[in-house]
């Protein structure tokens, strides 16, 4: 993110998340990707689970767009662009994380032994230096500590097709 916009961008999430509230929506991240014309990436989801549809976007948009157009600290030009976080995320940041808890992920991790293991269920809890993550099938559940993980991403079920 800009420094030089790091403060109304802060403002701007406050902003969404009042009224997105009203929707039933949240705000995942917002980025500023420019460098010398601000580019914002605004990634919002669904608190009650469903699929970001385009109207939602729309509505994320039109918001986001008000609220700047009328910000004194912010230029009159810039790009600015509100999606899903996709169904195949990549689990990075904390907040990535915590809005996987309760949802299907797809996870590449160090054993012990230095061996390197894939495993696919729904992760349960995140708490300090680990996470938690369910067998759907027969509710087993395995504790990985973040330093063994590898790879992690949300997984989606594409009809056979490979998820990694």
């Amino acid at each position: 993110m800009t420094a030089k916009y790091t403060q109304v961008l802060k403002e701007l999430r406050s902003h969404l998340e009042t009224y997105l509230g009203n929707y039933e929506m949240a705000v995942l991240e917002i980025k500023d990707k420019g460098r010398k014309t601000p580019d914002i990436d605004i990634t919002i989801y669904r608190k009650d689970g469903k699929i970001i549809g385009t109207e939602d976007c729309r509505i994320a948009n039109r918001l986001a767009e008000e609220y700047l157009d009328k910000s004194e600290k912010f230029p009159e030009k810039y790009k600015l662009s509100v999606s899903s976080p996709g169904l195949d995320r990549v689990l990075k940041e904390d907040y990535d994380w915590k809005y996987a808890v309760g949802k299907m992920v797809n996870i590449k991790f160090k054993t012990d032994k230095g061996e390197i293991l894939k495993y696919i269920g729904v992760l349960d809890s995140i708490k300090d230096n680990e996470i938690i993550i369910r067998n759907k099938t027969d509710n087993s559940k395995i504790k990985l500590e973040h330093n063994k993980i590898k790879k992690a991403r949300l997984y989606f079920d594409w009809g056979g097709k490979k998820n990694d």
